[in-house]
């Protein structure tokens, strides 16, 4: 993926007239079928990001490819190429089909209206262009996939404000003069990975181990930099004659083992790559920097943008790589790294402020913000005085559990950019934000608040290869800051299934088969009893309403036991459907909803008005997809016997008559 977008807009392009070059076959315009211009507020439950670039804080565009939600149910899905276009910032975007088969390496508007962008298909490159910010696109130019036994070429467009620009397809410079409408094929030094281009008149490009400049508009080429045979080690996967470059088509993989260019201003900044997975102890991502337009270069530094952890190991490749007037922003190949290197002295890791893991796009906002996006499109932006990034799109909305502690306040978790995240809403659920992100391989399984805004998280972590320790977090200010309370040095042996609740500071957390009961903050924990269930631990569902009284489902059986001692002591009350796990709630000792999977992805809401002797069906949203693969229990949560709210994988819904009729909120 081309991660310059954002910077190759601000550039002039190259001047084209003059230039002997060949001009490119005839293409027949076609005009893509125009998709409806819906409203995007939600992503897609599969979607994969493949280009983005912002042409000002608010103005915006991402390349996509989507698997829409639900699927029928034995259906593979057909992925959907598709550009999405925002004008508020990413509050909320519209929708455009592209071409269909496309895979987009790149993307390029001059302004919201005009635009161009190149990809792959399964057997060629294609440049496309767009009048109408999006809603129809017209084939400019194609080249067949050519076989390279070496590194692949980076596809690539910019054409600047004068109507010249260029283009890179499968390794073909493309030049045009009339702001896109006619292209050129134009000369570049053999085995090119990246080229740009300064001015009207001056470029770069840079092949396997070499950089090269152009003051003509590309009719000569010289060699102005090499790479020191000391740093160049052979890559024998991209080298070897057996290999060939594999069809975007065919796979979401970007390119890897692909030198790169940026620049800003008269500064440029190249980095050769040594390949892709490369295990050799002196693997590296080599970067050098240019002060005068490419005319002389020096090294910046051997592996100047590893990570420090990573020094003993090999080193991911670069694949993204962006300028500012202040330095240059790297983008390993895990997307776990994301490098700050300044013309002069050390480069700094930037992803401690950032959002999480997995960021697979970056660019600038035109105002010295920039945005980043990891690989499922959730985007996040920092601004020029800010020092962390702030989520952007999708609107932040529970997905894993909820749990509301009136009408208007609530909690809940999902997973941003890879990391576990506690939201907070005060408005009912219509908006949330983020409280708190823990921390990489932590993951919460059972959470519990107070009105006043001290609650318990219990959570396992999985950074430790030999064991899962599990973890009661306490926090004291609405989920800002938490801190361990209490540390289980075997937690897959103490517990399975966790159903957290507090009250005061009295505790209950059910670890099966026994709950235990903590009156101490959550420091130390006292098991009070057996709890009844035929089948697995992890096929028990509880409720407590009170440290004393509280409910057991046993699943497979469906019979449902409460208990009026703390779990001391149960007796059977009712019976359900059997199921396979469900999620319980009761707001007092006689209202209560159970949510059941049902077959072919179904699920029943249940509702008993007498303790639970009794059950009649209610009502749920159609094809919501309940959020059962985070935390059952918190499926539900009800704050009256009328009012409650529904976590989904599609938003959270609520009820104002006890679950006869469900509105999304957000």
């Amino acid at each position: 993926m081309d991660m310059r977008a954002g910077v190759l807009t601000a550039l002039l392009g190259l001047l084209l007239a003059g230039c002997s070059a060949t001009q490119v076959e005839p293409v027949t315009p076609f005009a893509v079928r125009q998709a409806r211009a819906a409203v995007v507020n939600a992503e897609p439950s599969q979607i994969s990001l493949q280009a983005m670039q912002f042409l000002s804080p608010e103005v915006g565009f991402m390349a996509v490819t989507a698997t829409p939600w639900p699927r029928p149910l034995g259906s593979q899905g057909v992925a959907a190429p598709t550009l999405l276009a925002t004008v508020n910032g990413g509050g909320n975007w519209l929708r455009h089909l592209l071409p269909q088969g496309l895979s987009v390496t790149d993307i390029d508007f001059r302004s919201s209206a005009t635009g161009f962008l190149v990809g792959k298909t399964k057997g060629k490159a294609e440049l496309w262009a767009t009048a109408d910010s999006g809603r129809t696109w017209q084939l400019r130019a194609t080249e067949p996939l050519s076989v390279k036994p070496y590194r692949q070429s980076l596809d690539t467009v910019s054409v600047g404000a004068d109507g010249s620009g260029y283009a890179l397809l499968d390794g073909m410079l493309l030049r045009t003069a009339d702001g896109g409408w006619e292209w050129r094929r134009g000369v570049l030094p053999a085995r090119v990975n990246d080229v740009l281009f300064l001015s009207p008149t001056a470029g770069v490009a840079i092949s396997d181990r070499t950089i090269w400049r152009t003051a003509d508009a590309g009719q000569n080429w010289q060699a102005v930099w090499r790479l020191p045979s000391s740093l160049s080690i052979a890559d024998t996967y991209f080298l070897s004659r057996q290999q060939i470059d594999v069809p975007y088509g065919l796979t979401d993989a970007q390119p890897t083992g692909v030198n790169l260019l940026a620049a800003s201003g008269s500064t440029v900044w190249a980095v050769f790559n040594e390949g892709s997975g490369c295990a050799m102890p002196h693997c590296a991502s080599d970067l050098v920097l240019s002060q005068d337009g490419g005319r002389h270069w020096r090294l910046k530094t051997a592996q100047a943008l590893s990570s420090p952890a990573r020094a003993s190991g090999p080193v991911p490749v670069v694949t993204g790589l962006a300028a500012s007037p202040t330095g240059a922003f790297a983008v390993a190949e895990s997307g776990s790294d994301i490098m700050f290197v300044p013309p002069a002295g050390e480069a700094e890791n930037v992803l401690a402020p950032a959002p999480g893991v997995d960021i697979a796009a970056m660019t600038f906002d035109g105002q010295g913000g920039i945005f980043v996006a990891d690989s499922g499109a959730h985007l996040f932006r920092r601004s020029l005085r800010a020092t962390s990034f702030s989520p952007v799109w999708p609107p932040l909305v529970p997905t894993l559990g909820i749990q509301f502690v009136s009408r208007r306040a609530g909690y809940g978790l999902t997973v941003v950019a890879g990391r576990y995240s506690l939201l907070a809403t005060h408005d009912g659920g219509r908006s949330w934000c983020m409280a708190h992100t823990f921390a990489a391989g932590v993951t919460p399984s059972g959470f519990a608040f107070t009105r006043a805004g001290v609650g318990y998280l219990f959570a396992t972590d999985q950074s430790r290869p030999n064991a899962i320790p599990g973890q009661v977090l306490r926090t004291g200010d609405a989920g800002k800051t938490w801190r361990t309370v209490y540390g289980i040095g075997d937690a897959a042996a103490w517990i399975a299934r966790v159903n957290l609740q507090t009250f005061g500071r009295n505790e209950v957390l059910q670890g099966l088969p026994r709950v235990r009961l903590s009156r101490s903050g959550g420091k130390d924990w006292r098991t009070t009893g057996g709890l009844p269930f035929s089948g697995p631990q992890a096929m028990l569902a509880t409720w407590f309403l009170s440290p004393r009284v509280g409910w057991a489902l046993d699943a497979p059986t469906g019979a449902l036991y409460r208990t009026t001692s703390g779990g001391a002591r149960w007796r059977k009350v009712g019976r359900l459907p059997a199921s396979t796990f469900a999620a319980i709630d009761f707001v007092n000792g006689r209202d209560g909803w159970v949510v059941e999977p049902q077959s072919m992805g179904a699920q029943l809401l249940l509702r008993t008005t007498d303790g639970g002797t009794t059950w009649r069906e209610a009502a749920l949203p159609q094809n919501t997809g309940l959020a059962f693969y985070g935390l059952p229990d918190r499926t539900l949560s009800f704050v009256s016997p009328e009012v409650g709210y529904l976590c989904t994988n599609s938003g959270v819904y609520k009820t104002t008559d006890g679950g006869r009729i469900w509105s999304l909120v957000r």
